[in-house]
């Protein structure tokens, strides 16, 4: 079965070199949990250090302990462009063993980079959409995970990163989200037939050098009248995606068999082709036509015969296999080996 082509916006397949989202990180501490924090001392001794940060002395004699406090992590994502005072989203995780983080709040952390620079500032009022309970006798329910919690709009921006070199050189440079040279080539041939000869180049498989305008408005401008263009996307390698747990099966259009004969447990497989000849009328002009027609039968031996008639699609064989309820390690088992026989014609990919 050939595929068709279809229309995507070069937005949607490719990005613009240098504007990317990243990933800030930081350590702080929930409290106000009631009695559902960490049971042991680390979050307290950090609670200790805390406190003395603030110019407060802490006897040796005293040990703070409580379970009114947990140590978390503090994850974000920082998106591109970002400004001084903007918010972002935080997602909080639990490092010991507290129960919950119903109820807490999360004191001032401050988030860094993997550079080590401090990009936004954390605090505030946690939400947890999980549920635990603990019975007396120590039985447990747990809905969701209430050792998870967020804060929208939780960390405040204190930097910002620059994105000179977007507007500094003469060109942009476009990278696809998928490296393809079909693709590749024909971004390139779409944006030259819009913007002029010569506008993109194509540097390799993922990327391409599209000369833009100098002026900063004129290139923001640029940048979004170029990301809006319709491309025609080429045909897609052939893949099947096979979710052994469940058994699902994902089959691209263009998957095709080959003739083949596939002894599995106790299912055989076979697969064959039929040439047929269509003679025209001896007083037409027309022209002898040759077709091919593909059988597809499948035997258990421990059970009856099916035997299916088709076109000998992938999609026929897996329809016939569920019918006779073969299970999802047999069928991802049949598939893989129709791939090592080179009868399938498609990347499997197991998940």
């Amino acid at each position: 079965m050939s595929s068709t082509a279809h229309a995507e916006r070069i937005g949607d397949i490719a990005a613009v070199k240098g504007v990317r989202s990243n990933t800030l990180q930081g350590f702080g501490l929930v409290v106000g949990l009631p009695n559902s924090g960490d049971r042991g001392n680390f979050a307290s001794s950090n609670l200790i250090t805390l406190i003395q940060k603030y110019g407060i002395k802490v006897p040796e004699t005293i040990h703070l302990s409580s379970r009114n406090v947990a140590a978390v992590m503090v994850n974000a994502t920082f998106p591109a462009f970002a400004k001084k005072g903007q918010e972002i989203d935080i997602t909080i995780s639990t490092l010991g063993n507290a129960k919950s983080l119903r109820g807490g709040t999360l004191l001032a952390t401050p988030l860094m980079g993997l550079n080590g620079e401090v990009f936004a500032v954390a605090q505030g009022q946690v939400l947890v959409d999980g549920v635990s309970a603990e019975g007396i006798d120590g039985s447990t329910l747990d809905v969701n995970l209430a050792s998870v919690a967020r804060i929208p709009m939780g960390a405040t921006v204190e930097r910002e990163l620059n994105y000179d070199s977007v507007f500094a050189n003469r060109h942009i440079t476009m990278n696809l989200h998928a490296s393809d040279f079909a693709t590749a080539s024909e971004v390139e041939k779409t944006i030259n037939a819009a913007f002029g000869p010569g506008i993109a180049k194509a540097i390799d498989a993922g990327s391409l050098k599209v000369v833009a305008p100098k002026d900063s408005s004129s290139r923001i401008e640029f940048i979004a009248m170029l990301k809006a263009l319709d491309i025609q996307m080429p045909e897609q390698q052939a893949r099947v995606v096979i979710n052994s747990r469940t058994g699902t099966v994902m089959i691209t259009e263009n998957v095709t068999l080959s003739p083949v004969a596939i002894s599995e447990g106790n299912i055989v497989i076979n697969i064959s082709e039929d040439q047929q000849v269509s003679q025209p009328n001896p007083l037409s002009a027309g022209n002898m036509v040759t077709t091919s027609s593909s059988q597809i039968s499948i035997e258990r031996r421990q059970g009856e015969l099916e035997v299916m008639k088709s076109t000998g699609t992938l999609q026929d064989l897996v329809s016939a296999l569920n019918t006779m309820g073969t299970s999802s390690k047999d069928l991802a088992n049949i598939i893989q080996l129709l791939k090592q026989s080179g009868s399938l014609k498609a990347k499997v990919i197991v998940i």
